[in-house]
C-alpha cells in the first residue's frame, strides 16, 4: 500500500523542469534526512493511493504534463503499479526517491528520477553544491539534467548556467550585488553599465559566446 497526503497535493513549475507538474507526498520515508524540510513524511500518516484516486487526481488538474511521487513509500510493487495510470493518460510519471541510487528497472516505469538524501550543507537541487541528481529517461538511459534548476531567474528560455564552472556561485553573487547597486543584472565581467550588459549580455545573446563561460545553451 502506498499512502499519500491528500492536503499536501498541488500543481507545481519547479520540481521538474519544463513540465507541469501534480506532486504528490508520500509517507513512510525510510529515510530520516537531517535536516528534513518535511519529518513527518517519515510517518505512516494519510490516506492510501489507489488507481481510482489517483485518476480522479490527474482529471480535475487539467493541463498538467507530469506526475511526480515525492517519495517512494515502503511497497515498491504498488509504486510501480500506480505508474501505470498515469501513462494510460497520457501524462509522464517522476520519482523522487531519496536513496543514493535506484534499481535499474526504475528507467522502464519513470521519465525522470530524483535520487540523493537531503544533505543541509549541500542544499536542495537548486543549489549549485547540491549532491542529489535529477535523471531523465531518454531512450531507456538516465542523462543528468540537475543543471536546469541553476537557471538564472528571469533568464530567457534556453539559457542555464554551466554546472561545471568553478566559479558559478562567486559570479552568481557578483551579480546579486550588480542588482542592489544599480538596479540590473549587469555582467559582472564587462564594466560597461548599459543594456547591452545585461547578464547574460547582448554579445552572448548574439553569438552563445559568454566571456565568463557562466552560460550555457
Amino acid at each position: 500500500m502506498i499512502k499519500y497526503i491528500p492536503e499536501d497535493t498541488s500543481v507545481v513549475l519547479e520540481e521538474i523542469p519544463e513540465e507541469i507538474t501534480l506532486a504528490i507526498n508520500i509517507s513512510n520515508c525510510p529515510g530520516c534526512c537531517p535536516g528534513c524540510h518535511s519529518p513527518y513524511l517519515q510517518e505512516d500518516i494519510g490516506e492510501e493511493l489507489t488507481d481510482e484516486i489517483l485518476r480522479n487526481l490527474i482529471e480535475k488538474n487539467i493541463g498538467i504534463s507530469c506526475v511526480s511521487f515525492m517519495g517512494e513509500g515502503r511497497d515498491k510493487e504498488a509504486l510501480l503499479s500506480l505508474t501505470h495510470t498515469v501513462r494510460n493518460k497520457g501524462l509522464k510519471v517522476a520519482l523522487y526517491s531519496g536513496r543514493y541510487k535506484v534499481e535499474d528497472e526504475y528507467n522502464s516505469y519513470f521519465d525522470y528520477i530524483k535520487v540523493g538524501p537531503y544533505i543541509e550543507s549541500k542544499g536542495p537541487l537548486r543549489k549549485t553544491t547540491t549532491n542529489q541528481v535529477l535523471y531523465k529517461i531518454i531512450d531507456g538511459k538516465r542523462v543528468d539534467t540537475t543543471y536546469l534548476f541553476w537557471r538564472i531567474p528571469g533568464c530567457a528560455p534556453g539559457y542555464v548556467v554551466n554546472p561545471d564552472h568553478d566559479h558559478t556561485e562567486k559570479i552568481r553573487k557578483a551579480l546579486e550585488k550588480n542588482v542592489e547597486k544599480y538596479g540590473e543584472k549587469y555582467c559582472p565581467c564587462n564594466v560597461l553599465h548599459s543594456e547591452d550588459t545585461i547578464c547574460p549580455c547582448k554579445d552572448y545573446r548574439e553569438s552563445g559566446n559568454c566571456h565568463c563561460k557562466l552560460y550555457i545553451k
